[in-house]
């Protein structure tokens, strides 16, 4: 079952960040390409893995074979 608790700033921003790219790929993006647009965005590589692994766990994204997708684009 989904936990959609509130999010805390830094999950938003990267939901924020990603969210304009995943509603433009078909099919998701890898965590290593979502890693890079995050790292290009500014973020930090130590802070991204949380991050999304935070956004899975809480149901704002998903992932099928490899691949992140927005829950409710």
């Amino acid at each position: 079952m989904m936990n959609r608790r509130r999010l805390p700033p830094g999950a938003k921003d990267i939901l924020q960040a990603l969210r304009p790219v995943l509603t433009t790929v078909d099919g998701g993006l890898s965590r290593d390409h979502a890693t890079l647009v995050l790292e290009n965005e500014g973020f930090t590589a130590d802070e991204i893995p949380y991050y999304l692994d935070l956004l899975l766990d809480r149901g704002y994204l998903y992932e099928v074979e490899g691949a992140l997708r927005l829950t409710d684009p």
